[in-house]
């Protein structure tokens, strides 16, 4: 009886404002829009392009550096790995 009455609840999880930002440039990576070498934008105008704060900027761009998409260079910026299109090449093959 009491499974005639249970309520399921399922919680719809909206993604997080990093993994948004994460997408969005990883789409622009795959696209070839920005190239191998090329330095990304600064945090300053990521967080004016995406409309969100600076933490938001730093934590995506970690995770595009823990999955060897970007090098962030002390003093320098965060900047495509050169090794990009074969990285890509080996997703799509999955």
């Amino acid at each position: 009886m009491a499974s005639d009455t249970a309520i399921s609840l399922k919680i719809e999880r909206k993604p997080k404002l990093s993994e948004t930002v994460v997408a969005a440039i990883r789409k622009q990576l795959q696209a070839g829009e920005i190239p191998p070498g090329q330095k990304l934008p600064t945090e300053g105008q990521l967080t004016e392009t995406f409309g969100v704060s600076r933490t938001v900027i730093r934590e995506a761009l970690a995770k595009l550096a823990a999955d060897g998409l970007v090098e962030p260079r002390q003093g320098a910026g965060v900047f495509v790995t050169e090794h990009i299109s074969t990285m890509f090449g080996a997703l799509a093959a999955d």
